[in-house]
């Protein structure tokens, strides 16, 4: 009876935990829901180019463009390359003092320097001070002579080759004459000199009010890690949101974003690399996905420079106009983006939620025979998760109980998922609805676990995807493995590793190893890892008719598995289609990781790979009865019964 209590208790904190996380869950809902306007960006470069090769003004481009969907234009910061040849060029200090017109200031050039020359003054004093403020303070010279403005750097060319060196005024303007939003990237420097961070930053600000994003360009963003709260400060002042490129790993970019309160959007763009090979409709494609399932909200559009220049213009601005349609279609509309608004809650929800994971946890423990072990664990897991969070270690709390959660629901509902009697398919159906079920309530508490703006922009993500995969997998085949010898555990395991082994087995163990490196290599959150071609257009087919997606491994692979499982019943020889059900249960699970994917999209996901799984089970069940009517038949025929 106390024992029946204890695990009524139980029951009832994972469903207070399920209420809380739920709520949280739907806060998250309603900020992805009302976050819909969408910044859709060209580089400045890029445009500068079809402009030239097609023979148009620059700002004539821009126009059509704009008319196309662009709202906003990228500008990096220029770079001696940028401007070489074009507005400036370069000469040793030697060549200069050959140079008759240079004999007014022959006195002040040094023959180790090489010079800068130019035409316009302003470009001068910009190249001056921005390479006086990162590279050398006090050596920098400018001079003036035969109507030239020259700027003096004693260091090989090749050392200034990376530094930025601001931004063209007269570019930026133009753009802001034609109401587009001014998307700005900023080079890093080294050393980080103290006021040089206030004085980049203090050029930046005229152009405040038509900013919509500011970028960093580099590996490692300026002042990592000892300056971020002087860049915090100042890209505060600056109060436009920093931009986050995606699948560009940036050192310090999270620390800042977090400095910043977490005023930042996620950006998606494809690569240069890939563009040579992508299609427009490929390309559309992909940014609707980056929008929808990975809550991008700035896009940097590159645009297509193959096949007939003279059809450059045209095609680029069919390309934006798609995009910018089917992105309506969707629900979005263009407008300067904003970062998500923060999620309500409390660390009391955080709690009770722990709590709740934790007593998932004891009732597996409970499953499998270890009731006194889990209840240790589980007390000891809640003094340490009230600690964490009492001492404010709440961002490291909630991904360890998140990756509890990833680990134990999956577990515990394939393991009394088995233990149920499917008396006939229907049974299997339900069976396999309540197996989801359970796994459904872990990705329910992960979601308010991690329910705050820090995942949802991924300056915080969940952590340990692989082990969260494989980890469910081996707890399940122990746990169904050692069931039957739990009151002589020490008997069969003794036997177990005195079993010889034949190289039948062996073979099976490669294979099996190979299998679960497959698995763990398609996981995580960068994906397109060991996707085939075949399988690529399958998911754009299903793209198109599903709107999300439901995962390879759960309507094709987990769910049909676990439903033919469920209804054959457990035998330790079917051990393996367990586990490939399993897989799908874990692969349920993780898509609620995902947690820069809209909660929406997951659940309809979700959604989606089980009636498809179903489906698909129900056909292998009625081919499995097929087969087995057929072989018994044939057994009859060949033994008849006796008279």
């Amino acid at each position: 009876m106390a024992r029946r209590s204890y695990t009524g208790l139980l029951v009832l904190l994972v469903a207070l935990a399920v209420i809380m996380a739920g709520y949280l869950g739907w806060q998250r809902h309603k900020i992805e829901r009302e976050n819909r306007k969408l910044e859709m960006v060209v580089e400045y470069a890029e445009v500068s180019r079809l402009a030239q090769r097609l023979g148009f003004e620059t700002v004539d481009v821009l126009r059509r463009l704009q008319a196309a969907g662009a709202t906003g234009v990228l500008f990096k910061e220029q770079t001696l390359a940028d401007l070489e040849d074009r507005q400036l060029w370069t000469k040793s200090g030697e060549e200069l003092l050959a140079d008759p017109a240079m004999a007014k200031i022959a006195g002040q050039i040094k023959p180790g320097s090489f010079y800068l020359l130019t035409r316009k003054p302003e470009l001068a004093q910009r190249i001056a001070k921005n390479l006086e403020l990162k590279v050398l303070p006090g050596r920098i010279q400018v001079l003036e002579a035969a109507n030239l403005f020259l700027v003096g750097v004693p260091l090989p060319k090749a050392d200034i080759a990376g530094v930025g060196l601001g931004f063209a005024p007269e570019e930026l303007a133009m753009v802001e004459k034609e109401n587009l939003r001014l998307v700005l990237q900023v080079r890093s420097w080294n050393p980080v000199r103290p006021g040089s961070i206030e004085a980049v930053f203090e050029t930046l600000q005229p152009y405040q009010p038509k900013m919509s994003v500011l970028l960093f360009n580099d590996g490692i963003i300026p002042g990592h890690p000892v300056q971020i709260p002087e860049l915090a400060a100042e890209v505060a002042r600056l109060g436009v949101p920093v931009g986050l490129i995606e699948f560009f790993n940036q050192r310090g970019l999270g620390q800042l974003a977090v400095a910043v309160e977490k005023n930042a959007v996620r950006l998606h763009t494809i690569p240069q690399r890939e563009m040579a090979a992508m299609t427009q409709n490929r390309a559309v494609e992909r940014f609707v996905l980056a929008v929808t399932e990975r809550n991008m909200r700035v896009l940097f559009v590159r645009l297509f420079f193959g096949g007939d220049p003279g059809m450059w213009l045209n095609t680029n601005t069919t390309y934006l106009s798609a995009l910018q349609q089917e992105l309506a279609a969707k629900g979005f509309s263009l407008g300067p983006p904003a970062s998500f608004g923060g999620v309500p809650g409390s660390r009391l929800f955080l709690l009770v939620i722990g709590l709740g994971v934790l007593a998932g946890g004891v009732l597996l423990a409970q499953s499998v025979g270890l009731g006194s072990v889990g209840s240790f664990l589980g007390l000891l897991g809640a003094v340490t998760w009230a600690g964490l969070l009492a001492l404010g270690y709440t961002t490291e709390g909630r991904q360890a109980m998140a990756f509890l959660a990833a680990v134990i629901f999956p577990t515990l509902a394939v393991v009394l998922g088995i233990r149920g009697r499917a008396n006939n398919t229907a049974g299997a159906v339900v069976l396999l609805l309540v197996t989801t079920m359970i796994t459904l309530t872990g990705a329910l508490l992960v979601v308010g676990l991690l329910a705050d703006r820090s995942f949802l922009l991924k300056i915080h993500q969940f952590l340990g995807v692989k082990a969260a995969h494989l980890a469910p997998l081996v707890l399940i085949a122990v746990f169904i493995t050692a069931w039957p010898l739990r009151d002589r555990w020490r008997q069969g395991l003794k036997n177990f590793l005195e079993m010889p082994i034949s190289v039948k087995y062996l073979l099976l163990a490669g294979a099996a190893a190979a299998l679960v490196i497959v698995f763990l290599t398609r996981t995580g959150n960068e994906g397109g890892v060991l996707v085939t071609g075949l399988e690529q257009k399958m998911r754009s087919v299903l793209d198109a008719l599903l709107v999300a997606r439901p995962r390879t491994k759960e309507f094709l692979i987990g769910h049909p598995a676990m439903l033919m499982a469920l209804f054959l019943g457990y035998r330790h020889w079917r051990l393996p289609l367990i586990l490939l059900g399993a897989i799908g249960q874990v692969s349920l699970l993780n898509t609620f990781t995902h947690l820069h994917t809209p909660v929406a999209v997951s659940l309809l996901r979700t959604f989606n790979g089980l009636w498809l799984g179903i489906l698909i089970g129900l056909v292998l069940i009625l081919a499995y009865r097929r087969v087995r009517s057929f072989v018994d038949y044939n057994e009859a025929k060949r033994c008849p019964p006796p008279l």
